[in-house]
């Protein structure tokens, strides 16, 4: 049996948990590709019913395995203080589940020099930061990279409700945008939002 294990990360926002069905997807998915002949016993709403709603934002830590979850934990957040972003080319990155081993992603982020963030190229197209999914925008809207290293369960949302299209970006269309926006669970749309030049090629 597989021993890897995975992780979801939670917003609590004034006492209310987010996107909980894309959450569950997730799992549901992961369980279903990793442990496929089990049967899932990790129900979310089930398995956070006993959080005590806060103020402000939290961050519901969960990790769980073909066995269920074996870890839950509840903090504060707080929006990292990014300002600039580095491109790193790594075609051989892959991260399309949400592992609890995060060191790939971590070698990677340590290549951003004297920015803050990277952003992984991979075979000429842009993913995603080490620890988000990206936006894009222009006069014509929000756009988001159509082939994500982790298709996060904020960019599924914000693709369902209509507000960002997923397209094929490479570097050398980051013209055609004014800014960019660092998205995951725990960050919606502009909540981090920097000016295209914040890129560093």
């Amino acid at each position: 049996m597989t021993k890897i294990s995975f992780t979801e990360a939670i917003r609590m926002e004034d006492g209310k948990l987010h996107n909980l069905n894309y959450h569950q997807k997730r799992i549901d998915a992961t369980l279903r590709h990793f442990w496929h002949n089990e049967h899932n016993d990790i129900n979310l709403q089930s398995a956070l019913s006993h959080i005590m709603p806060q103020d402000g934002i939290c961050k519901i830590h969960i990790e769980y395995n073909g066995e269920g979850i074996s870890e839950i934990t509840q903090s504060e957040y707080k929006i990292r203080d990014i300002r600039s972003l580095r491109l790193v080319n790594a075609d051989d990155a892959e991260y399309s589940y949400k592992y609890a081993d995060r060191s790939t992603l971590m070698k990677l982020q340590q290549s951003r020099q004297d920015s803050d963030e990277v952003i992984i190229v991979r075979n000429g197209c842009l993913t995603d930061t080490s620890y988000s999914n990206i936006a894009l925008h222009n006069k014509h809207g929000w756009f988001t990279p159509d082939k994500p290293l982790l298709p996060g369960t904020m960019r599924r949302s914000l693709i369902d409700k209509g507000l960002l299209s997923a397209i094929n970006i490479k570097p050398e269309h980051l013209h055609n945008y004014d800014t960019i926006c660092l998205i995951n669970a725990m960050m919606p749309l502009g909540r981090l939002v920097l000016p295209v030049s914040a890129i560093k090629i």
